[in-house]
């Protein structure tokens, strides 16, 4: 039991840190912390049997009511199935079936009184209707999800929710036949953590690896700001000297040429290449210094269809008649967001794409919403990306381009933008298929 019980703190804990305001995770959080609350006073019922009887079965029934709205709720939440104010009806109304179940058990003195003969059915059948609730709106909720990313996340969801919320409602369903499961409960918390820190980690579950990714964002910058910050410095003082030292050689030169014909021709050329060299070099690390600062955001509430209508009109202009646009775009709500910031990501993706293609093909832009957020996505029929590179192509200096004018930084610096805003970009893509990056902002 004590196993069991470190185990849900623990689990709580982490998924509550993960990100606070998201109320599909507090709802998970709160449902293993009244979990912890039930062993806890399972333990204290056999540790100090002197504790008066009222009190533990008060404590239980509200434990277990806790519990399952918690879970129920995490389901509806979680599943997107749901608008907010029809959630907040399904809370009241199981607030509301939740009373009645008080009034249906009745609190005699007798110890443990909801598992006591057969005054533990109403709260076992208010825990299965709960329960119920949240694993079939996980079920119906990857059942209709049509984006690739989206519905392994939800499968993965899947695998940790579904066996938590079957097993504990099987230990409830079968207590009333006088079998006691929840004796074994240690063995699921064990199983839950194990599949929680093993597939969070690795592929993504209940937000984890999306905290890490951003962890590994932060510690990825903190480290190129300080390496780069020295390196700029000593070639910008370096590459100065060299500017100098060509700029007063020409001008000696010309002043006082000591030869004419080819051979001062040549030379004149020579030191203008260098010098072209330097300018190069200069504007390649402001480029990288621009990449690599601390991004800040300015949120305003704004509307990103202009922003990506603007984007498209400036592509369509550069990119010549091999490349066909198809638009996509449905109306969608104002949400806050940086405007400059963003409209910079969305032209950096575009350019990827029409590269991509090598400025031959289709790309095909979408704007739509869910539930929870706005959604950009940027599809192109080029070459597709391998599936080695797919992990890579966020991090700094990393590029499946060639070309001395691509620093590997521009979907890093997209992703610390989206990261900023709270929201997401991802991409699904095969070898000779094409790309589909999703930019995903929240309502």
């Amino acid at each position: 039991m004590i196993t069991a019980f470190v185990i849900a703190v623990v689990l709580a804990t982490i998924v509550l840190w993960i990100n606070p305001r998201d109320s599909r995770l507090r709802w998970f959080s709160i449902g293993i912390f009244a979990a912890s609350a039930c062993i806890a006073i399972y333990c204290l019922d056999h540790w100090y049997p002197q504790m008066p009887d009222i009190w533990v079965n008060i404590l239980t029934f509200l434990t277990d009511g806790a519990f399952a709205i918690s879970l129920g709720m995490f389901g509806a939440a979680y599943s997107d199935l749901f608008p907010k104010r029809q959630r907040t009806r399904l809370l009241l109304a199981g607030l509301l079936l939740l009373a009645i179940v008080w009034l249906l058990t009745p609190l005699t003195p007798t110890r443990m009184i909801n598992y006591d003969g057969y005054n533990e059915v109403p709260m076992v059948l208010f825990v299965c209707v709960c329960l119920t609730l949240g694993i079939v709106s996980l079920i119906v909720a990857y059942r209709r999800e049509s984006h690739l990313y989206k519905r392994i996340e939800r499968l993965l969801t899947n695998l940790l929710a579904l066996p938590l919320l079957s097993g504990v409602m099987i230990s409830y369903v079968v207590y009333v036949f006088g079998i006691d499961l929840f004796q074994y409960n240690y063995i699921l918390a064990i199983v839950i953590l194990i599949l929680f820190l093993t597939i969070g980690v690795k592929k993504g579950i209940l937000g984890v690896k999306i905290k890490i990714a951003m962890m590994k964002a932060d510690a990825s910058q903190d480290a190129l700001k300080g390496g780069a910050g020295f390196i700029n410095h000593t070639i910008k003082n370096e590459v100065g000297k060299i500017d100098i030292l060509l700029h007063q050689l020409k001008q000696t030169f010309e002043a006082n040429p000591p030869h004419s014909g080819p051979a001062a021709a040549e030379i004149t050329e020579m030191v203008t290449l260098a010098s072209g060299s330097v300018l190069h070099i200069q504007t390649m690390m402001r480029k990288v210094n621009e990449k690599i600062k601390t991004i800040e955001v300015k949120l305003e509430k704004s509307n990103i269809a202009p922003i990506v209508e603007h984007c498209l009109i400036q592509l369509e202009k550069v990119s010549g008649q091999d490349v066909s646009v198809i638009r996509e775009l449905q109306a969608v709500p104002d949400v806050y967001m940086d405007p400059v910031h963003i409209r910079e990501v969305v032209m950096n993706v575009l350019g990827n794409a029409v590269e991509s293609m090598d400025r031959r093909g289709v790309l095909t832009v979408a704007l739509s919403e869910t539930s929870k957020t706005v959604v950009l996505q940027i599809r192109d029929s080029g070459k597709g990306i391998e599936a080695a590179a797919l992990p890579s192509i966020f991090e700094p200096f990393f590029s499946t381009k060639n070309g001395s004018d691509h620093f590997g930084l521009g979907l890093y610096y997209c992703q610390n933008v989206m990261m900023k805003h709270g929201g997401a970009i991802d991409v699904d893509s095969s070898p000779g298929l094409g790309s589909c990056f999703y930019i995903r902002l929240k309502k």
